[in-house]
C-alpha cells in the first residue's frame, strides 16, 4: 500500500503559496567535519550524515556535531541513498560498481556491476534503486533478484544522462539534475516500478546551469545547488518547461555564504538542509565548509505568534 503523504490534503492554491513562502535561515552551528571533495552528503535515518569523498575513496558517516562514526573505503564513490536504517547504497562513478553497504558492520555486503558505462546518481524507492548509467539513461535495480532494466518512460524520450548526474526522490516522485544541462526533470514512478511518467522538464539555462546534488522536500519542491553560479535554486512541485518567480527562483547565494556548492541533503524530520561548500573565497571572509539552514517559518505565522 502507499503511504499517505502531506501534499495529497493540499490543493494547488496551497502548494504555490507554500511555495512563495519558502525562506531559509541560516543555523550557526559548528560543523567540525574534515573538508573534502564531496559530490554528496546524505541524512541517514538515524539523522547522522554520510558523505561520499570521491577523490580520497572512502564514504564518511558523522555526527551532527563533528563526531566521525565511521570510514569505509570504496572506489571513487559519487553518490549514496539509503535503503534502510541499516542498509545504504553507493556508486562508483567510473568503476561501474554500485555497493550495498552494511551500517551494522560498515562493510560491503554486496557489489553489483552496472552496465558498461559509468554510474552515477543514486536513489531508492519502494524495493527498488534508480541509478543513472552514463550515456544510457535512467535504470532500475529490483533488489529482490537485482535485475537492471532500463527505466521506461511512458511520456516523453529517454534522457541521454551524463557523467557526474544526480537522482533525489521523495516517494513516487523522482528527480534528475546533471553537470551540463540547464533542466530539471521530474518523473513519477508508475506502480510497477520500471517505468514513469514525466511530470515536468523545466529549462533555463540563465536560471538552471551547472547543477550538483539536488534534494525533495515534503511537497516535492526540489532544491538544487549550482557550483557555477554559487546559488540554491528552489523549483517548485507545480513547475512546467518554462521558469517563471510562481515556479522556480534563487533560493540561496554568495551573499548567502555560498562559495563553491557542490552537496545538499534535506532531513525532513528536523527541516534542515546540508550544504557543502567546497571552496573558500578568496576575496572575503572564509565561508564554512559545511552549512546547515532551516526552513523559516512564513511571515503571517511569525506575525500571529509575537
Amino acid at each position: 500500500m502507499e503511504p499517505c503523504y502531506q501534499w495529497e490534503n493540499k490543493t494547488s492554491k496551497q502548494v504555490r503559496e507554500e511555495f512563495k513562502d519558502i525562506k531559509l535561515e541560516y543555523q550557526n552551528i559548528k560543523v567540525d567535519i574534515k573538508p573534502g571533495n564531496y559530490t554528496c552528503c546524505l541524512f541517514l535515518p538515524s539523522s547522522d550524515i554520510a558523505f561520499a569523498n570521491h577523490m580520497d575513496d572512502v564514504v564518511l558517516i558523522y555526527k551532527i556535531d563533528g563526531t566521525l562514526s565511521t570510514s569505509i573505503s570504496i572506489e571513487t564513490p559519487f553518490a549514496i541513498t539509503s535503503i534502510d536504517d541499516e542498509t545504504i547504497a553507493v556508486t562508483g562513478g567510473s568503476t561501474r560498481l554500485i555497493s550495498i553497504i552494511s551500517l551494522s558492520s560498515n562493510s560491503v555486503v554486496k557489489p553489483i556491476k552496472t552496465e558498461e558505462t559509468g554510474c552515477w546518481g543514486i536513489t531508492y524507492y519502494d524495493g527498488f534503486l534508480y541509478f543513472v548509467v552514463e550515456w544510457k539513461c535512467i535504470f532500475t535495480l529490483n533488489l529482490s533478484n537485482d535485475n537492471q532494466k532500463r527505466l521506461n518512460y511512458l511520456n516523453g524520450k529517454h534522457y541521454n544522462s551524463h557523467c557526474r548526474s544526480h537522482l533525489t526522490s521523495f516517494g513516487n516522485r523522482l528527480c534528475y539534475t546533471s553537470n551540463e544541462n540547464a533542466d530539471v526533470v521530474v518523473l513519477k514512478i508508475n506502480p510497477d516500478k520500471e517505468s514513469a511518467e514525466k511530470v515536468y522538464q523545466l529549462y533555463e539555462p540563465d536560471v538552471i546551469n551547472d547543477q550538483g546534488q539536488s534534494t525533495m522536500d515534503e511537497d516535492r519542491h526540489v532544491y538544487v545547488v549550482s557550483p557555477e553560479l554559487r546559488q540554491v535554486i528552489l523549483v517548485s512541485a507545480q513547475a512546467g518547461y518554462t521558469c517563471s518567480y510562481d515556479n522556480c527562483r534563487k533560493l540561496l547565494g554568495k551573499d548567502d555564504g555560498l562559495i563553491h556548492p557542490s552537496a545538499i541533503d534535506y532531513d525532513r524530520k528536523t527541516k534542515r538542509f546540508m550544504i557543502v561548500n567546497l571552496l573558500s573565497d578568496d576575496d572575503g571572509p572564509l565561508s564554512p565548509y559545511f552549512m546547515i539552514f532551516k526552513k523559516a517559518k512564513p511571515e503571517n505565522q511569525a506575525d500571529q505568534k509575537s
